[in-house]
């Protein structure tokens, strides 16, 4: 009777721990827009694992324990891993965050205002493999209070920018957010482990 007793208390822990883990994926469905100044995307996360990304990418996902979710472009191999924090979920492959500033390779780090005086740049997104198109991200965060975040399209053996939008205004650093506001609207990046991440997504109400 022992024996019996103590194996059911040992599948109903296991069963109990199963339950802890991933999120299902109707938990997650639903529409996740970017939380940012520079990119515009939207993902349709449906209940039956499959996701629709603006313009015409399809794909199925797969929940995560944190929480997140990973994106697997159909008939590719090509993935978007997402964590999440709070009420945001933000990218956390490929070159997605800014790591060590550009002139003597530190972390970034705030005084005690909240203010930094670094530059950082990431080139975030593959435009064209062949001719090593690809679109560059540029922060500068300035000691007053201020930044500039370039937005860039360079041919990186060449060093080339071909096309570049600037945006321009205040930030603040609260409770491991950079919040960068331009025209009245503030847009986070999360800072996590001494990383700056700036591909945000939130879920629609």
């Amino acid at each position: 009777m022992k024996k019996i007793i103590s194996l059911l208390f040992t599948v109903t822990l296991i069963l109990s721990l199963c339950a802890c883990g991933a999120p299902k994926a109707e938990d997650v469905a639903g529409t996740y827009k970017s939380f940012s100044m520079f990119l515009n995307k939207t993902y349709q996360l449906n209940a039956n694992s499959s996701f629709d990304k603006e313009p015409n990418i399809k794909g199925t996902y797969k929940t995560t324990s944190n929480g997140g979710f990973i994106l697997t472009q159909a008939n590719s191999s090509s993935e978007e891993v997402f964590s999440k924090k709070d009420n945001y979920y933000y990218r956390t492959n490929l070159i997605c965050c800014f790591e060590k500033d550009d002139e003597y390779g530190l972390e970034l780090s705030f005084d005690e205002n909240g203010y930094s005086n670094q530059s950082f740049a990431a080139n975030y997104e593959t435009l064209n493999q062949s001719s090593m198109l690809v679109k560059k991200l540029g922060l500068i965060l300035n000691d007053d209070g201020t930044y500039r975040l370039n937005d860039m399209q360079v041919y990186i053996t060449q060093g080339k920018i071909v096309d570049k939008i600037t945006f321009e205004g205040t930030y603040k650093f609260e409770n491991d957010i950079l919040w960068l506001n331009y025209e009245n609207t503030d847009y986070p990046m999360l800072f996590i482990d001494g990383k700056l991440y700036f591909d945000i997504i939130e879920k629609a109400e």
